[in-house]
This record gives structure tokens, sequence and C-alpha cells, in this order.
């Protein structure tokens, strides 16, 4: 089960990343030839597309019951990523990510 944890891992950082790109993008987006081909929006598009690959390919070799969970590390690098936009990483946010480790620990021990 170790193959498709760490492919879960992996596609929540690119997923992450992705997101992160997209909110680069939004601040010049405009529905337009020129506007679709913002760097930024190319980048997160292909970082998404690679998370979710990833996650499709650990799908294969794991259960969704175990791995769906796992995939929620995703708001932990968003969070992180946030804070390279310049967003406060509150204690509310610190809480909620130490409620989702806790959370995907207590799913990991039943699989």
């Amino acid at each position: 089960m170790l193959f498709p944890t760490i492919l879960t891992l992996i596609s929540g950082f690119f997923n992450g990343l992705g997101f992160y790109y997209f909110k680069k993008a939004s601040k010049k987006f405009n529905i337009s030839i020129k506007g679709l081909m913002n760097l930024n929006l190319i980048k997160g598009v292909i970082s998404f597309i690679s998370g979710v690959c990833l996650y499709i390919i650990a799908l294969k070799f794991g259960n969704l019951s175990y791995l769906y969970p796992l995939a929620a590390t995703q708001y932990i690098w968003i969070i992180l990523f946030g804070k390279l936009l310049g967003e406060k990483i509150t204690r509310n946010k610190v809480i909620g990510i130490v409620l989702i480790v806790i959370g995907i620990g207590l799913i990991g021990l039943n699989s």
C-alpha cells in the first residue's frame, strides 16, 4: 500500500500547486485568447492534470476509502502556498491542518 500512498501524497502536492497558479492567474484572467494564454493558468492546468493523473494511478493500486482522505493533504499544501501569496496562516488554519493530519492517521490505522 506504500506505492499508492506516495502517489496520492504527491498528487495532493500537485493539486495544491495547481490552485496556487490558478490564484496567480486570476489577477490577469479574462475570457479571451490572450487571457487563456496566461502562463500561470497554463502552469496551473498542467499541475492539476498531473495531480489527477497520479491520483488515478494510485487508485488502480489502492483502496478508495484509504486514498481519498489522503488526498486531503492538498489542503495543507494550499495553506502553505497561500502563505507565498501573502495570505496569513491563522490559528484556525493550523487547527484545521492538525485535524486533517489526525483524521488521515486514524483512517490509516484501519487500513
